[in-house]
């Protein structure tokens, strides 16, 4: 039996509909302290209505007082807000945050994250569809894989195409996942479809996966020419039911799409696709050590057989120390991502430095970079 502490809760706008319109005192006064800013007041005025089932709360507040009656989840100990990149979103996911925090809330929450889907807006089709949804999908697929076994989604809220995307999520990562019919007293649990994901087509296209993470958007012909393939109708139907091909200012453009994101983010990566050639530089290693004046210099010094090393690696292509202390002394290191780049920490006697470790390719997939990161320690190590 799994143990459900965690739920990542899809989040739409049926709140701020409700706020608007309504003549619910607490309401009224709960959208003027939105207006001016103020979430947790707002959250405050919500809370004096203390039927968590009353339809003017909204539907993500409904459905997950549904999921703790019936008995769904185990303990609240974090929840998820994935908000679009509206202004909407953006708005109820802080008023939702402090509504599930609040001691007075009775589905009190003790630590709640707010996850924007970034290009999920409805104001533009394009970016909508080729970018918004894969990014809903994407950070679907991270937050469940960052919380295995104890997670459920809650999809009731948001855009249609979530409740799909969420559906495929719960078959490929194993986990449940609950929607509110409007007219339904309860949430239900939607069942798995009777389908499995097999890895057999990641190992068989890995290369092109990585491709397309990397870059994102790549244009058709480049693609075609990239791989060996003649023409779009040679593209192997399991591979085309993972992309999207679009036409976009008279370009021809392929790129992963939302279910490939979902395929992609079920299982952990292969790091043999570091090397492949459009991830490599010829540029000389000793060309790829940048450092800092003054204390600087002497950590570069302490450590230059180690970035040596890194430095060698055909898909590293800068290494620039970014600052240094001289409080901590030792030995050893720490690699970590953080907002699309990869940082390190290394210890010396005569301080520690810390560095940017550049990729040959700019990219901002999230799953290369980790790649880049266990292959680094491993070098390292070795």
């Amino acid at each position: 039996m799994r143990y459900i502490d965690t739920v990542l809760c899809t989040v739409g706008a049926s709140l701020l509909t409700n706020l608007k319109k309504s003549d619910v005192p607490e309401i009224k006064a709960a959208f003027e302290k939105l207006n001016q800013g103020d979430f947790k007041s707002a959250a405050a005025e919500m809370l004096k209505i203390k039927d968590p089932a009353d339809r003017v709360l909204g539907a993500e507040i409904n459905s997950m007082y549904s999921l703790i009656q019936k008995g769904y989840i185990d303990s609240t100990q974090k929840l998820y807000l994935l908000v679009s990149d509206t202004q909407d979103g953006d708005q109820m996911g802080k008023l939702l945050k402090e509504y599930f925090l609040s001691k007075q809330c009775a589905m009190q929450f003790k630590n709640v994250e707010i996850v924007k889907a970034e290009k999920l807006s409805d104001k533009n089709r394009h970016e909508f569809r080729t970018y918004g949804l894969r990014n809903l999908a994407r950070e679907m697929a991270r937050v469940a894989k960052d919380n295995p076994n104890r997670i459920m989604v809650n999809a009731t809220g948001g855009y249609k195409a979530t409740i799909a995307y969420a559906v495929v999520l719960g078959q490929a990562l194993n986990i449940p996942v609950y929607y509110k019919y409007e007219n339904f007293d309860e949430i239900i649990e939607l069942l798995p479809l009777p389908v499995s994901l097999s890895a057999k087509v990641y190992e068989k296209h890995k290369n092109v996966f990585a491709y397309l993470d990397c870059f994102d958007t790549v244009e058709e012909e480049t693609f075609l020419k990239q791989f060996g393939y003649a023409g779009w109708a040679k593209v192997e139907d399991e591979l085309k039911i993972l992309l999207d091909r679009v036409e976009m200012d008279g370009k021809k453009l392929i790129s992963i799409n939302p279910l490939g994101e979902i395929y992609l983010g079920s299982f952990e990566w292969d790091c043999s696709v570091l090397d492949q050639p459009f991830l490599k530089t010829n540029r000389d290693p000793e060309d790829k050590i940048a450092g800092t004046g003054g204390h600087g210099l002497a950590i570069l010094s302490e450590s230059r057989g180690i970035l040596e090393k890194i430095a060698k690696i055909p898909w590293v292509g800068l290494i620039q120390m970014t600052g240094s202390s001289e409080g901590e002394k030792g030995e050893g290191f720490k690699i970590w991502t953080q907002e699309n780049e990869l940082k390190m920490m290394i210890k010396t006697r005569k301080g520690e430095g810390y560095l940017l470790i550049k990729p040959a390719v700019e990219t901002r997939s999230p799953r290369l970079l980790e790649c880049m990161k266990r292959k680094l320690e491993e070098i390292i190590s070795e």
